[in-house]
């Protein structure tokens, strides 16, 4: 019983969500014509464990890119809503914690900030991991921790000189742990514009238009075996080549 009213919030997040969200999406793919896909065809067919890291650009200047990343996904969530429900990584103290957040409760791991809270995030970590090998469900996350216009140490790729925050030192760790390929998701609003301490949302800045580029990373059991730290050094360089692909 218990199990059935766990799938039933589910089913009820995600095509309530969906509902909501994904033709919203729409509307700025085809309609207004502010997103655009440069490979759609990279798109993979998600499984069971994957693992979607995305960079973190403050899009429009209003973080729309926490809406826009599940929605480019959702056509294949929706035909398999139990096997591909996706969670999120969420800094509780400005998501869940807030009560007018609380539809993401269900399928939210809460990422907790600061240095106090090492202890905090190396169980959150373990909860991820513990997601990814029983394959119940996709993992949506930002490996930077946080926006890339609020980090103190970017990396440029080496071409279009598009920057990216240090990938913090998990990733590595936890893109060793799953068998399943990692689905990278590069997305770009013109020139990152640094402004530290800005609030999380405001009112957006539809100027330009969303760049979104796919592509996957599938390590070898030589590069498993490797340190936690050169596993996130080489998820930093195939981002930053997925930012120089045209």
């Amino acid at each position: 019983m218990k199990k059935i009213f766990k799938n039933i919030v589910i089913l009820f997040f995600i095509y309530g969500a969906g509902a909501f969200f994904w033709p919203l999406a729409l509307v700025f793919r085809f309609v207004v014509r502010k997103v655009w896909i440069l490979n759609p065809e990279d798109l993979p067919k998600l499984e069971p464990g994957m693992l979607v890291l995305y960079n973190h650009p403050d899009l429009f200047e209003c973080m729309y890119e926490i809406f826009l990343v599940p929605c480019l996904l959702a056509p294949q969530v929706f035909l398999h809503p139990l096997k591909l429900a996706p969670w999120f990584t969420l800094d509780g103290h400005n998501f869940t914690d807030k009560w007018y957040w609380a539809w993401l409760r269900c399928r939210a791991i809460n990422i907790c900030r600061g240095a106090s809270a090492i202890e905090k995030r190396a169980t959150k970590a373990r909860e991820m991991l513990g997601i990814l090998k029983n394959l119940v469900g996709l993992i949506f996350h930002s490996p930077e921790g946080g926006r890339t216009c609020t980090r103190k140490f970017t990396v440029p790729s080496k071409r279009r000189g598009m920057h990216i925050g240090k990938l913090v030192s998990s990733t590595g760790w936890l893109a060793s742990k799953t068998k399943a390929k990692i689905l990278l998701i590069w997305l770009e609003n013109g020139p990152i514009k640094m402004h530290p301490g800005k609030k999380l949302f405001s009112w957006p800045n539809l100027k330009g238009k969303v760049i979104v580029k796919f592509g996957v990373v599938e390590l070898s059991e030589e590069l498993r075996a490797q340190e936690p730290a050169d596993i996130t050094a080489f998820i930093q360089e195939m981002f930053l080549k997925l930012a120089d692909k045209e």
